[in-house]
């Protein structure tokens, strides 16, 4: 039987993905969809996030083995090409 601590790292670490999944999907909904004048209050908090530390605490506080310069980077080059 794993170990509960194992166990509990697993399940933060799933967490921790999801939310930056989610996170960046809705910064990336902004971004494209956001030059028709409509503000989206949700999916704009989510780039600013992307874009500010947010993304650097949520990495953080999960203990992600994430590089946010190489997320924020690979996010805006696909948005670039995706208008």
């Amino acid at each position: 039987m794993p170990d509960n601590d194992l166990i509990k790292f697993m399940i933060m670490n799933t967490i921790g993905e999801s939310v930056l999944i989610e996170t960046l999907r809705s910064a990336a909904y902004f971004v494209t969809r956001s030059s028709n004048g409509q503000r989206f209050n949700e999916s704009s908090a989510c780039y600013l996030f992307v874009q500010g530390t947010g993304l650097d605490v949520l990495i953080q506080r999960f203990h992600l083995d994430y590089d946010p310069e190489k997320i924020r980077d690979t996010f805006n080059y696909c948005v670039r090409h995706a208008s």
